[in-house]
């Protein structure tokens, strides 16, 4: 599950350091797209559903703690399906105006050729995730979340 999420997102490989992943990585941007949100939060379900359909009692006591543990957390996320539009994707403070220049200086490695040339790409991509980020907010609307006039001023409509 870790693997296939980290796959999917670039930059947690970046910030993470994952040495093999970074390598095949380090010159993409994470899908910022509301479709893949949703794509996201429904691998999400399917993977608590799988979690869920393990025999707990037949496992060791470590590994029901394990189980307990994920999934409290996963359950935690499909909890907040009722405010997947509720936080801010752009805003003064945060959001990928701010984090995606933070991610390139702080963990993007230069070791070589290859990092100095894919540095570059992402800072070509950022319009591709500040985009979505607008997309977002106008969805926001529609899904019952509240943007704010402060954060995005000319409004949703």
């Amino acid at each position: 599950m870790f693997i296939e999420l980290a796959i999917g997102n670039p930059e947690l490989v970046t910030s993470m350091g994952i040495p093999v992943l970074y390598d095949w990585t380090k010159d993409e941007l994470t899908d910022a797209t509301d479709a893949k949100a949703w794509e996201d939060f429904n691998k999400l379900k399917k993977n608590y559903a799988t979690l869920m359909s393990y025999d707990f009692e037949g496992q060791s006591v470590d590994n029901q703690l394990n189980t307990k543990i994920l999934g409290w957390f996963l359950k935690s996320q499909l909890d907040s399906e009722p405010y997947f539009y509720y936080g801010y994707p752009i805003n003064q403070m945060f959001g990928v105006q701010s984090s995606l220049p933070s991610l390139m200086e702080r963990s993007h490695k230069l070791r070589n050729e290859s990092d100095i040339e894919a540095y570059g790409c992402p800072l070509v991509q950022i319009r591709y995730q500040v985009w979505p980020g607008f997309g977002r907010l106008e969805n926001k609307g529609r899904g019952g979340g509240c943007a704010s006039q402060i954060c995005y001023p000319a409004g949703i409509g």
